[in-house]
């Protein structure tokens, strides 16, 4: 599975092995931030002229799932595995909607 993130900008040159700061915002309405390497998040190709924001995603692995009292569902999920992305604070198990997932 995918998680769903918005690329926000690029934190270096822009070629293959450039990072960039992408985001989502979890259950609990924290903004969670990751620099990852571009090919990690997207297959897009961008050079200098990229505009951002720009869609991506980090693969994740479903850890629980759940509904609310609204019928809504949730999962946790860690963005460790299977490619080690985590964010700044080296955090990677983070609570999301359901439709914030893409196969």
């Amino acid at each position: 599975m995918k998680v769903k993130v918005i690329i926000i900008h690029s934190v270096n040159d822009l070629n293959y092995s450039s990072r960039v700061e992408c985001s989502f915002i979890d259950t609990w309405g924290y903004n969670q931030i990751f620099i990852e390497k571009i090919p990690v998040v997207t297959s897009n190709n961008f050079d200098i002229y990229a505009e951002f924001p720009q869609n991506g995603v980090i693969a994740c692995e479903i850890i629980k799932s759940w509904r609310d009292k609204d019928n809504r569902e949730f999962v946790s999920i860690d963005t460790s595995k299977p490619w080690g992305c985590e964010i700044i604070d080296e955090i990677s198990r983070f609570d999301i909607l359901k439709t914030q997932l893409i196969n």
